[in-house]
């Protein structure tokens, strides 16, 4: 499942932000070294944040000298209150952009392709009723909660069931929780790509809903519907799959998957 996965996000960020094709094994690694471990201050981890930093420096440095039409190069463009970001903030916004697009993009492919083996009934009504794709890839984004959570500050003091949290104190939201709530959902733990699906906090919320959702949803859909159109029926072996990083994503270090024969 991974070799799949893994390789969409990467090839699409390097289009956007016009990377070198040769260079995406070094990208996939960099994600992987970061963000699939369980310690993001462990030695591997630290050098590649270190080689990333160097790279993106040396890339913000050409692209002043040759302007393209990629996203890097609008980011330099950018103004802030009338003022252009520094090449600090753009090597900052950068590394977001190849953190963010791969690793979570990569894990809801991963991670649906083994939702869909579990349940085949709900891949059967893609077949039979097509139209039901983009519903179908938000109760995904839903039911598996590719980022199980992030931390925030509060900016004021809070109650939340009879608690106060005072301002300046983190918390951890977990989108995960809040996608399988009851409250909100009918059998939250039934897949379902029939359910009027609700705003799911797949992506986050207020400032900092996901810039990238759309990308994501596109990958993510064409991603499985090559998979069910070219291949159709697949099974996952269970035993097989090994998991990375929980928290805040939720990822698939490996999972073995076997096809059917196609008459």
């Amino acid at each position: 499942v991974s070799e799949y996965a893994h390789l969409i996000p990467t090839y699409t960020m390097c289009e956007l932000l016009g990377l070198p094709q040769q260079d995406q094994s070094k990208f996939l690694k960099w994600n992987l070294d970061t963000l699939a471990g369980a310690d993001f201050t462990s030695d591997i981890a630290l050098n590649a944040y270190a080689e990333m930093e160097a790279y993106w420096k040396d890339l913000v440095v050409e692209r002043r000298r040759h302007q393209t039409r990629d996203l890097i190069s609008q980011i330099l463009h950018a103004q802030v209150k009338g003022e252009q970001l520094s090449d600090e903030e753009i090597v900052g916004f950068v590394s977001l952009l190849h953190d963010a697009s791969q690793n979570t993009t990569m894990n809801t492919i991963s991670n649906s392709i083994i939702a869909l083996a579990r349940h085949p009934e709900q891949r059967q009504k893609l077949v039979d009723n097509p139209e039901l794709w983009p519903n179908a890839v938000e109760e995904l984004l839903r039911y598996i909660s590719p980022v199980q959570g992030l931390a925030r500050c509060t900016t004021r003091d809070v109650e939340v069931s009879g608690v106060t949290i005072p301002e300046g104190d983190q918390v951890l939201l977990l989108y995960g929780s809040a996608n399988h709530d009851e409250n909100d959902y009918v059998n939250p733990d039934k897949l379902d790509f029939e359910r009027v699906v609700k705003a799911h906090r797949a992506f986050g919320h207020g400032i900092h809903h996901c810039l990238g959702q759309a990308v994501a949803k596109l990958e993510t859909r064409v991603a499985l519907q090559l998979l069910i159109e070219n291949l159709g029926q697949w099974q996952i072996d269970e035993a097989s799959i090994v998991r990375n990083q929980l928290v805040p994503t939720r990822g698939v270090a490996t999972a073995t998957i076997h096809f059917d024969a196609q008459g």
